[in-house]
């Protein structure tokens, strides 16, 4: 009797052992769940071309992370246009994205661009494509609003991530101050144009691109036109200075050169306040005008020469991939594009099962044929406005006489017309 007494609490207490065990099983379990996130793709970068790369894989079925180091809406310094061929490349990757961008209101709408020579003759340009400005604050936020909104992306702001590294059949890295790992199968670098994707993963990559450098700041009250973005050639400045309106009133301001053309020790931001207190024609428009924020640089990874932009289980897009256009300056329309180049790409290797660099290498060709071309004829037309600067003011009368067939090559709505310096 005893016996049996003792034998049926031992079996008790076994059973409560037991229990104990395997809870404790699976809360290491869950803690290593929890310690170690893995997606089917990883995008670094929430800007234009991260948040339409993860558009653009909204109906790939597959589990994606979008990461920025920032808390949206975050500043972003930039000239802020965005060129007719956005939302129209937007709208491929998401239909619902025309309606509503007009419901969208931090925007301006830009009609026409006007150069101004250094002797004061100007060309006006009406674009083909319906152009806007908007911050990047604004711009940013609004694309990724429509990713948490269409999408079931895993949105992941404010993370800063370090060790990149090669896993098993994956690529990982850790956020910084954070108990967890994250792996993938694919990763995407649209993290801008010191990329921290492409150094770790394209460290032997040699850096061929042109690197611009410009500084900008906001103004209000600037005489100058709402519906149109000035450019401004400068007297002895191989460069530009530009005038964009935005909404409400706000201008960005700003001017821009190579950073190889850029004296050892010449204070851009000094000569542009200088541009701002003394020019003939810009001053005017500043008489009345009023500083609204920091004076801010920004670098410009200008597009033109052909480099590696992908590899095994990687891709980078946007400023990552150099796509920034080297005669005008811009590169929101090339980022978009390039992230649905990108999300095409992703899908073709897990239909396949095919991660390896020569497969991906692939997206590479994809921009080159839609986006590479364009940027290889501006960036020659680039290095001949930079090699000689006396070019535009000796065939003024090339330009007055040709100007539609010169300019044909942008998206133009009607013939420029030309203005005979004052």
């Amino acid at each position: 009797m005893w016996c049996l007494l003792i034998g049926i609490i031992s079996l008790a207490n076994c059973e409560v052992l037991a229990e104990a065990v395997l809870n404790e099983y699976y809360s290491v379990i869950a803690i290593v769940a929890v310690m170690n996130k893995h997606y089917n793709v990883v995008i670094i970068g929430a800007g234009p071309a991260g948040a339409t790369c993860a558009l653009a894989l909204r109906k790939s079925g597959l589990k994606v992370a979008l990461v920025d180091k920032s808390k949206f809406p975050r500043n972003k310094t930039c000239g802020d246009a965005i060129p007719g061929p956005s939302l129209k490349f937007l709208k491929e990757a998401i239909e619902e994205s025309s309606e509503e961008f007009k419901d969208f209101e931090l925007k301006q709408r830009i009609n026409t661009s006007i150069m101004y020579m250094a002797n004061g003759a100007s060309i006006e340009v009406n674009w083909k494509s319906i152009a806007y400005n908007s911050t990047r604050f604004s711009f940013d936020n609004f694309l990724l609003n429509l990713v948490k909104k269409h999408t079931s992306t895993t949105v992941h702001e404010g993370i800063r991530i370090k060790d990149i590294s090669r896993g098993n059949q994956t690529i990982q890295f850790k956020p910084r101050n954070t108990n967890y790992s994250i792996s993938c199968d694919m990763l995407v670098g649209s993290d801008g144009a010191n990329s921290i994707v492409s150094k770790a993963l394209n460290p032997d990559t040699p850096d061929k691109s042109t690197k611009g450098v410009a500084i900008r700041a906001y103004y209000e009250n600037v005489n100058a036109p709402s519906d149109a973005n000035e450019f401004y050639l400068l007297k002895g400045f191989q460069g530009y200075f530009w005038i964009f309106p935005m909404h409400d009133n706000l201008y960005n301001v700003g001017i821009g050169t190579l950073k190889d053309d850029l004296v050892k020790g010449f204070d851009l931001k000094k000569y542009f306040h200088e541009v701002i207190d003394s020019h003939p024609v810009i001053g005017e428009k500043f008489k009345n005008a009023e500083i609204k924020s920091k004076v801010v640089g920004f670098t410009l990874p200008s597009g033109g020469k052909k480099m590696k932009i992908s590899g095994e289980r990687f891709i980078l897009t946007g400023d990552a991939a150099h796509l920034v256009d080297p005669l005008q300056g811009h590169g929101i329309d090339k980022a978009i594009k390039s992230g649905i180049l990108a999300a095409q790409q992703i899908e073709r290797c897990f239909n396949q099962d095919n991660f390896s660099s020569t497969f991906i290498a692939n997206y590479d060709a994809a921009i080159h044929a839609s986006i590479g071309k364009e940027l290889v004829r501006n960036y020659r037309l680039m290095r001949i406005v930079r090699s000689l600067p006396w070019l535009l003011s000796v065939v003024h009368p090339i330009i007055k006489n040709h100007v539609d067939l010169l300019m044909r090559m942008f998206y133009i709505r009607k013939k420029p017309a030309y203005h005979e310096p004052q």
